[in-house]
């Protein structure tokens, strides 16, 4: 991948979400292993896709996520998003849940547990049940207190960018993208996980990148059991990480050089060096950007791709990628350097400002499934078997 350069000037526009949100812990089933059933009831716009926000976005692909997609005479959004979430109030106290996501159209829970944020404001045009996502526990430790629930919840929403206001701002701007609903790229539900996961996309074959993923959660994370009986394992926590060690990440999870980043990474989270909240809430860019840089193998295209990951999407995280689709799809010759490809990029995604790159990705994922063949909301992506560079 090649790094560049950009400036950067737009402002951020993402605001928190207004909603109803309802939290109820089915209490009909004993909280044990693989029994146990968390609604989250969400009066969700019908914008939203379940289907189109997790197939959004490469790093879906990465273990531990897992998805199972509709059957072929089955609508989309049938789909069915599962993988390991970590909760916990410190390292000795952490626990991973296997944890199952699916979306359909019902009724609101009867009777919650408790509601916060509670508004009435958004409504669901036409008369129609809202937009309904369920979250499943189906293995590992089942979480029993609240404050727990609330971490896996906080988790879910994450990586659905659940608490992100831009998507009617963006649609505005790109009807292609209003007509599939896409537009909520896929994240991971930690800050940590997506730096890392970063770190091994930069200047690795895809392939490479997927190894290292999964031997890091093979080798490192939680693990989790579901009805099969056969572990699962979480992405592993910056508390497991540093308490690896160098040798391990190198010899066992093969991160090679990328090593020294991943550890430093890692032992900056666990002793607070880097604020992690602050990070997520910092909506000025240029902040961000220049607090990005400060880390070891965070260069340009790297603290980019951080940054659009934390919904700042006037970055430009271009690389090889960029310049294959400008040359497929842009007419850009291929004498051009790709210093210039990045150069026509930006000028051709200036109208979508603030949103460059989701108008960006938009052209580079519809190009990934014009060659694949395949809708990406049909790739499947299973926890067990091993993945390989051909499956996205």
């Amino acid at each position: 991948d090649a790094d560049a350069d950009a400036d950067g000037d737009q402002d951020k526009h993402s605001q928190p979400c207004v909603m109803r949100r309802r939290l109820c812990l089915d209490n009909s089933q004993a909280l044990v292993p693989g029994s146990a059933t968390l609604k989250l009831d969400m009066d969700l716009p019908d914008n939203f896709s379940l289907a189109q926000t997790i197939c959004s976005y490469g790093y879906f692909g990465l273990c531990p996520n897992g998805w199972e997609p509709a059957a072929s005479n089955e609508a989309e959004d049938l789909g069915v998003f599962q993988r390991p979430l970590v909760y916990g109030t410190s390292h000795n106290e952490e626990h991973a849940v296997l944890v199952r996501i699916t979306q359909a159209r019902g009724a609101a829970a009867p009777t919650p547990c408790r509601t916060s944020e509670d508004d009435d404001s958004m409504s669901n045009a036409g008369g129609l049940p809202p937009l309904r996502l369920e979250v499943a526990f189906v293995g590992g430790m089942i979480p029993t207190q609240q404050e727990h629930v609330d971490q896996v919840l906080a988790q879910v929403r994450r990586i659905l960018r659940l608490d992100c206001d831009y998507i009617t701002d963006f649609f505005a701007l790109h009807p292609k993208a209003k007509e599939r609903r896409y537009g909520r790229t896929f994240r991971s539900p930690s800050l940590f996980e997506d730096m890392v996961k970063t770190i091994t996309n930069c200047n690795m074959k895809w392939s490479g990148t997927v190894r290292m993923n999964r031997l890091l959660c093979q080798h490192l994370g939680h693990a989790c059991e579901d009805h099969g009986g056969e572990p699962l394992r979480a992405f592993p926590t910056p508390a497991q990480v540093v308490a690896a060690g160098p040798e391990v990440l190198k010899e066992q999870c093969k991160l090679g050089y990328r090593t020294a980043w991943v550890h430093e990474l890692a032992r900056k989270f666990v002793d607070g060096a880097i604020d992690a909240q602050g990070i997520e809430t910092e909506r000025n860019p240029h902040v961000v950007r220049t607090e990005l840089l400060k880390l070891k193998g965070f260069g340009p295209f790297a603290s980019f791709n951080v940054m659009q990951l934390l919904s700042h999407f006037e970055a430009f995280p271009f690389d090889t990628e960029t310049v294959r689709l400008f040359r497929e799809e842009k007419n850009c010759p291929k004498s051009l350097p790709a210093k210039q490809v990045f150069e026509r990029a930006r000028a051709h995604y200036k109208p979508y400002a603030p949103f460059q790159f989701l108008a960006y990705w938009f052209d580079l994922w519809q190009n990934y499934e014009h060659h694949k063949g395949l809708a990406s909301t049909r790739w499947r992506v299973c926890h067990r078997e091993q993945l390989n560079g051909n499956n996205l």
